[in-house]
């Protein structure tokens, strides 16, 4: 692994800590949020009413919800809300449902607050047409991929393969077997560098090595749309449009390696703990997504790799 100084992670924690801006909110603001957030999950597990699950979420966010939850993300969630329960009715039928469905939209408004302002990928055109963009598949040689993925091939001769090959995952037991793969295989660099540094001291943890299965990275505007007609709660303003949020596979550890389950649950709260991701338990996966703040380090611990592995290459015979 390259090494890069503590002291920048240091001080970009201490920014975390004290800076409070309408797009950065202090670290006190944000526990502060996350707080209101147990509090309100706990009154609404004793309800088993839909209409007073909303009611009373509407409620404590118009008159409980303060910091870091400003009045325009108010009324972003009430609009997102509105969405969940008018577009997709299944999710006001099924009370149990819907609790989990309004605590991942409210863990969801750091991340809208954090990126709100920046540019989304509207479609397939505007990921090929950023160049700053890694790609998955094509250049594995060229820097470190320490985690595991699938990539969804939509060609004609792949479509007809498809079922197959998630049959196959199936029978050997694969992590990606409840996925069918990434439409989109390119990410950020400062995202490549945050999931390979998981996943390194995720081994540090473990006896046997294992390539952390990542079901999802970038998803474009356009494909959340897709998956809304087909039935699944996608919003358009997810932080997965900017490219800085992540899928973590998280049903198959729970079902077949616990210990490993346990250990990447430690190793993300840590993260989580310290300011540099947010992190939602959304059942199937672990939702994660980077803190602006620490785009910078991880920019530049993705060059250290890229230079290492550069090095590696020249130094290796032809």
């Amino acid at each position: 692994m390259s090494t890069i100084s503590s002291d920048f992670r240091a001080e970009n924690l201490q920014k975390f800590s004290e800076l409070s801006t309408p797009f950065t909110p202090a670290r006190s603001e944000v526990l502060s949020h996350r707080s209101q957030i147990k509090k309100l999950s706990q009154s609404l597990s004793s309800l088993n009413c839909s209409w007073q699950i909303v009611k009373t979420t509407q409620d404590a966010v118009h008159n409980h919800f303060q910091g870091a939850i400003n009045e325009n993300t108010v009324s972003h969630f009430l609009a997102e809300l509105d969405n969940l329960i008018r577009v997709f009715p299944v999710n006001y039928s099924d009370c149990d449902r819907l609790r989990n469905l309004i605590n991942i939209l409210l863990e969801h408004q750091i991340e809208y607050l954090w990126y709100r302002d920046f540019p989304v990928y509207a479609d397939a055109l505007a990921v090929e047409a950023d160049e700053a963009l890694w790609d998955l598949r094509s250049t594995k040689g060229n820097y470190h991929i320490n985690f595991g993925f699938t990539i969804l091939r939509e060609d004609f001769f792949n479509k007809l393969i498809n079922p197959c090959k998630r049959k196959i995952r199936a029978i050997i037991n694969h992590p990606a077997q409840g996925t069918v793969g990434m439409k989109t295989a390119k990410c950020k660099p400062e995202i490549l560098a945050l999931l390979n540094e998981i996943n390194e001291e995720i081994n540090q943890r473990i006896v046997q090595p294992h390539r952390l299965q990542i079901n999802s990275i970038l998803r474009t505007v356009d494909h959340q749309k897709h998956l809304a007609s087909l039935g699944y709660w996608a919003p358009p303003t997810s932080s997965h449009t900017t490219g800085y949020a992540v899928d973590i596979e998280q049903e198959w550890y729970w079902q077949k390696d616990q210990t490993l389950f346990k250990q990447i649950q430690t190793v993300l709260n840590k993260y989580y703990q310290a300011g540099i991701i947010n992190l939602i338990d959304e059942r199937k996966v672990w939702h994660i997504c980077l803190n602006p703040l620490f785009r910078e380090f991880y920019q530049q611990l993705s060059q250290n790799w890229l230079r290492d592995c550069d090095a590696t290459l020249k130094r290796s015979p032809r």
